[in-house]
């Protein structure tokens, strides 16, 4: 006896645009600049910046300042902030 799933898309793309969605997604990202901070010894070199889309809301993380980037082109800090 197979069962299928059919998804319910609208239902999905409220949940994905919910500000509680939201809220997670922005704690992950500020989580991720945080620690790329401090494994690069520059807490304030990353910055998050989000956006809502048409299907879901994203947020992105990437180095701000010139001792930042030059610090992440070396050592790769976002990466392994990621875990």
């Amino acid at each position: 006896m197979a069962v299928t799933y059919k998804p319910n898309r609208k239902g999905l793309q409220e949940v994905l645009r919910s500000t509680g969605v939201q809220m997670r997604v922005q704690a992950a990202a500020q989580s991720i600049a945080n620690r790329a901070g401090a494994s690069a010894g520059d807490s304030g070199g990353y910055t998050v910046s989000t956006r809502q889309g048409r299907s879901r809301f994203r947020a992105i993380v990437y180095a701000d300042t010139i001792k930042a980037k030059r610090r992440e082109a070396s050592g790769n800090h976002l990466a392994r902030a990621l875990g």
